[in-house]
């Protein structure tokens, strides 16, 4: 026996079809943007880790620094701008020295978030090793002076001094 099929369910029947299409079409998209977005934190957080170390020997209060910093907290949002950073070592330890600077960043948006990061950036310098001593200059002896007296020059001057410049 053949069941006849109304234009209305095949319509619906494709409708079906074309939705559950669709769904496993938007599950394979974000599965994918997820396993490359897993890749693209993987790649940033061991660049981060390269950084750490090349920092670390650069820096040695680095690690006392950590240390005492290891109860702050980071918000996920900063946590994700400063491993994009390309400075993200140093403001690490930026906003270790500085924790009311971290807790003011943990509560902005994202965008304000990325504009203070941006700015703090922009100030970073490295730590500078001590190039210059606080030594005084040395001693340099005194140059120059007068002449030894002459009697000529004295009585010339007497002249000059009573009778005006005669030629």
């Amino acid at each position: 026996m053949v069941a006849i099929v109304s234009p209305l369910e095949r319509a619906l029947t494709a409708y079906e079809l074309d939705k559950r299409q669709v769904r496993r079409d938007v599950q394979r998209q974000v599965h994918s943007q997820e396993t490359a977005r897993q890749a693209q934190l993987r790649e940033a957080a061991e660049a981060h880790q390269e950084r750490i170390e090349n920092f670390r020997e650069q820096t040695p209060d680095f690690d006392a620094t950590m240390k005492a910093a290891a109860d702050l907290k980071t918000s996920p949002v900063v946590e994700d701008l400063i491993l994009e950073s390309e400075h993200s070592a140093h403001l690490v330890y930026f906003l270790a020295k500085n924790p009311q600077t971290l807790d003011d960043l943990n509560n902005m948006s994202e965008r304000q978030a990325a504009r203070v990061i941006g700015s703090i950036e922009s100030r970073l310098s490295m730590p500078q090793q001590r190039t210059q001593t606080r030594a005084p200059a040395p001693f340099r002896p005194l140059t120059g002076g007068s002449a030894p007296p002459s009697h000529e020059r004295d009585l010339n001057n007497w002249l000059k001094r009573r009778y005006g410049n005669r030629a």
